[in-house]
């Protein structure tokens, strides 16, 4: 995988490898979008043409960046994460560490969400059987399907 990040917008462009389209993503989005055939990234990558903006920077350099958005998590954190949980079938938490924040992402809407790990850990004393533990390689599949 091939990472960019765009010096005007502050985005994040990546190119899949195998693949013939880009995706990027920014502060406040859910995740990684896929660009439109047309657009300034899509011309600037394959055909040079664009606004020039996409500088090239290392995975371990995006995803320092993503993770300071604190918005969504990508595939290397949440396979290092501490643990993932299922909820129903559509909701996923997933613990970093102790004490930090609950990341959940609601899987029917494709959307992420915090919760603060206090009161995480209070509906789990109240039903943890509720909470179905995964592995974190599962959390990852399931996301990478939405």
């Amino acid at each position: 995988m091939t990472y960019f990040k765009d010096v005007d917008t502050g985005n994040i462009v990546r190119k899949p490898d195998e693949s013939m389209h880009l995706e990027y993503s920014f502060k406040g989005s859910c995740g990684w979008i896929i660009t439109e055939p047309n657009s300034s990234y899509e011309r600037e990558y394959w055909l040079g043409e664009g606004r020039c903006c996409l500088f090239n920077i290392t995975e371990e350099e995006a995803t320092k960046e993503i993770a300071s958005w604190n918005e969504f998590l990508i595939e290397r954190q949440i396979l290092t994460a501490r643990e993932c949980y299922l909820f129903g079938d559509d909701t996923l938490y997933i613990s970093l560490h102790d004490d930090s924040d609950i990341f959940v992402c609601h899987l029917k809407n494709k959307s992420w969400t915090k919760r603060e790990s206090s009161s995480f850990w209070d509906s789990w004393d109240s039903a943890p059987y509720l909470f179905v533990p995964i592995s974190n390689e599962e959390a990852v599949k399931l996301i990478s399907s939405l």
